[in-house]
């Protein structure tokens, strides 16, 4: 009998094992997601192909099981057709922090099953030169209940250089890479799949020639014909800005030349440049990602290299200690002018206005002259920007920088911080030492006002006395003035005579020309 007991205490134990295993899987499935799994997670679907031209046909499919509901971030000016299978009703938000997107919402009311397709076309989704590619995805966005797999076409691949993420498997003797990414990949990865390869067939880079100002002044672009866009838009740019660059630097070059570089995976940090050691020979590097950002961001982009170019040619060495000069100048400069154009710069002030802020709660002005290449690079762009505007508003704005660029010109250039701030103050006056001064800039000249104005009254009351005793010497040699004691000339100086010793009391103020007392005119006197 007891034996019974004990084996029917163990079927029990057992039972409960086996149906608490039984739950525990049952929740773990429930709250783990997967692509293909006993329950489907709502998934996203990214089929992106590219074309020769580097435009992409992209195609997002989402399937769920309902209810519930779900969102994508699609393009915001750009047409896509949506096809939705199932009961679904969807809306659309603006999200004021992404510019070229907006966020679509699905709610799936019923427990069936439902489908959505979604199709556009996507304008550079890679850019080529040469031999070289940049793919980056449009935006992958969607709610934190989704998972995504994409899949991308790239034509022409022959090898990979690196991407973000890695692909978790390529065709075999094909162009489709596959990725797959959760919610938490995307924030990571930032909302985007970059590659960065080399081509099968290089992409021939033909210069594409322009004129502007009546054909008197060349541009010349190193770029593939497929993206004369680029050349189009910096042409009527350039045409604009010219005559406002001829007014404040008095010249503007006859030739320009730019040169089209691509990005590295999704650092898109450096929009252009101009090298250091030819700055003044007018050849720019553009970057061509800028295809895909908003509008006015290529525009300032070629406005702020040239100010470079115009710079280096009237003398402003481009080092290490003048990068500041370079870069406020280019910033206020491109600024006013691009406002000149009737451009909105409202934004691009704002967030130099914020990194100069920032800078300023770390160090002092005087440390731009340190120029850091790190993670605070942007704040020291801001900081620049603002030395430049305070000089601008102090001193007279573009007509100031006006007289400085002639004065540079004029002058010896700029090698170095302390000859620009010589260059300020020739233009603005002594009182700009003070203020660089005051920015803990290391300032040779610099003086207290209250301190010149002293020393100069101070010059003045000296010269006056020397001039004064000068004068009196001089009309005491002419006049002859001589010892009462021993009739010896005399220094009208001196209060005794050097031959015979004697004191002299007499002022010569107060006393006749010739020998100033004869023994027989002191007794009448007395």
């Amino acid at each position: 009998m007891v034996v019974k007991v004990q084996v029917g205490e163990k079927k029990l134990f057992l039972i409960i094992v086996v149906v608490s295993l039984i739950l525990f899987t049952v929740v773990v499935v429930k709250e783990t997601r997967v692509l293909n799994g006993f329950l489907q997670v709502p998934t996203y679907h990214y089929n992106i192909e590219v074309l020769d031209n580097g435009s992409a046909l992209v195609t997002i499919t989402f399937d769920a099981k309902g209810p519930g509901q779900s969102y994508v971030y699609l393009p915001r000016f750009t047409n896509y057709s949506l096809n939705i299978e199932g009961d679904v009703s969807t809306s659309v938000e603006e999200d004021p922090n992404i510019y070229f997107y907006h966020k679509r919402i699905f709610y799936y009311n019923s427990s069936d099953a439902i489908h959505i397709e979604v199709f556009y076309v996507f304008p550079y989704a890679s850019l080529m030169i040469g031999d070289e590619g940049w793919f980056m995805s449009p935006l992958i966005y969607f709610s934190e209940n989704s998972v995504s797999e994409i899949k991308v076409t790239l034509p022409h691949l022959k090898y990979i250089i690196k991407s973000q993420p890695s692909p978790i498997s390529q065709d075999k003797d094909s162009n489709t890479l596959y990725f797959r990414m959760g919610w938490n990949d995307i924030y990571f990865y930032g909302y985007r799949v970059a590659i960065n390869y080399r081509l099968e067939n290089p992409i021939e880079n033909t210069p594409i020639v322009r004129y502007i100002s009546g054909g008197s002044i060349e541009l010349v672009f190193r770029v593939p014909a497929i993206y004369e866009e680029i050349v189009d838009k910096m042409t009527v740019t350039l045409d604009g800005a010219q005559p406002f660059f001829r007014d404040l630097f008095n010249f503007f070059p006859d030739s320009l030349e730019f040169e089209f570089y691509l990005p590295e995976l999704q650092d898109l940090s450096t929009l252009g440049y101009v090298e250091s050691e030819i700055i003044s020979l007018g050849k720019v590097h553009i970057n061509l990602a800028l295809l895909r950002f908003k509008p006015g961001y290529l525009e300032h982009t070629v406005i702020h290299e040239v100010v470079h170019v115009m710079l280096g040619k009237i003398g402003v060495a481009a080092k290490k200690d003048t990068r500041w000069i370079h870069e406020g100048l280019a910033e206020y400069i491109s600024i006013q002018i691009e406002k000149l154009m009737g451009m909105n710069t409202t934004e691009t002030e704002i967030s130099l206005e914020e990194r100069a802020k920032s800078f300023r709660e770390k160090y002092r002005l005087g440390n731009l002259i340190y120029w850091s290449y790190g993670s605070d690079q942007d704040l020291y762009y801001g900081a620049s920007y603002y030395v430049m505007k305070v000089l601008g508003e102090k001193y007279g704005g573009l007509d100031f920088y006006r007289r400085l660029f002639q004065a540079i010109k004029n002058g010896k250039g700029v090698n170095s911080t302390n000859d620009f701030i010589d260059a300020v103050a020739s233009v603005a006056g002594g009182d700009a030492y003070n203020l660089f001064s005051s920015w803990g800039f290391p300032v040779k000249k610099a003086l207290n006002p209250l301190l010149i104005y002293s020393l100069m009254i101070a010059i003045v009351i000296v010269a006056v006395v020397v001039v004064m005793v000068y004068l009196n010497v001089r009309k005491g040699k002419e006049e002859g003035l001589r010892c009462p004691y021993c009739g010896a000339p005399l220094d009208p100086i001196s209060r005794f005579c050097i031959y015979c010793g004697r004191e002299i009391e007499e002022t010569f103020g107060t006393s006749m020309p010739g020998i100033l007392h004869e023994e027989g005119e002191d007794e009448e006197n007395d």
